[in-house]
């Protein structure tokens, strides 16, 4: 009984220092403009109160990218889910959350393998990454 006892002592330690908090990360809901962009293309994020999130960019008046998005809990964590990309959805597991970021992964995903979002101020952030490769992505808010 005792070991049973310090067993579950350790596992309540365990889960109050999780880094993956399990509130939703409500920071991304509105309509974000890319502001570094590259000439003649603009790129969007709209993510609304269920945090489904649409990505797309426009060339003229033509969309030559699209990414559906979607946070949702698979057996109580958090995932990021990516459609459009690939044929099949890739799932981005939560690593770590605050109050204004996330980072989740997907080591088996040949790009990216890691996915941030960051809030500072009215500015939101992402960067795809992988081993090698870093891309930087900076928002401002439309609504």
């Amino acid at each position: 009984m005792r070991t049973l006892s310090i067993l579950y002592l350790i596992f309540v330690l365990i889960s109050c220092n999780s880094k993956v908090k399990s509130e939703k990360p409500e920071f991304l809901i509105g309509t974000w403009i890319r502001v570094t962009n590259t000439s003649n293309t603009k790129s969007f994020e709209n993510w609304d109160n269920n945090l489904n999130g649409l990505g797309y960019t426009i060339k003229k008046q033509d969309t030559v990218f699209k990414e559906i998005l979607k946070i949702e809990k698979i057996n109580g964590i958090f995932n990021l889910k990516v459609t459009g990309v690939n044929e099949l959805p890739t799932y981005f597991l939560f690593t770590s959350q605050t109050d204004t970021s996330f980072t989740c992964q997907n080591e088996k995903n040949k790009f990216p393998k890691k996915i941030e979002y960051w809030k500072n101020e009215e500015k939101l952030y992402a960067r795809i990454s992988s081993d090698t490769i870093k891309i930087d992505f900076a928002f401002a808010r439309l609504k």
